[in-house]
């Protein structure tokens, strides 16, 4: 099957001006690591709430329409722990968990997996 056409795409929020600042203090400390490891530029830290993988623009039309009748609450959330994946002994990734009371963040994110699941072309297998 041809990608051409097709553009990769996820769904997810921004994080605060606070939480990126407290992010780039971190990767302050790990500059040592900078010629093994490259750093994300801040304007992209953000929490994927739902990968769709390669999606035409017609799937991308369907993806708004559904995200449109989403009401969902404004909340908070906070930066937790370092997490590094896949593993601790094959680090490809060190990330930020982000945590918010009564598991808000997990509640949209199923919201979002429940309204896009029929349309994307990529199902994420690994837990939220």
């Amino acid at each position: 099957m041809s990608l051409s056409g097709r553009i990769r795409c996820f769904l997810s929020v921004d994080v605060g001006q606070a939480a990126v600042e407290s992010i780039k203090v971190t990767q302050a400390a790990l500059s040592d690591l900078s010629d093994v490891y490259t750093l994300t530029d801040p304007k992209s830290f953000h929490q994927t709430l739902y990968f769709l993988g390669q999606c035409s623009m017609d799937q991308i039309e369907e993806v708004k329409s559904r995200m449109s009748e989403l009401d969902f609450k404004a909340f908070t959330a906070e930066l937790g722990h370092l997490v590094v994946l896949p593993q601790v002994n094959i680090p490809k990734v060190l990330s930020v968990a982000i945590e918010s009371r009564g598991r808000k963040l997990h509640a949209l994110q199923q919201a979002v997996q429940d309204r896009i699941f029929s349309v994307a072309q990529f199902k994420e297998s690994r837990p939220f």
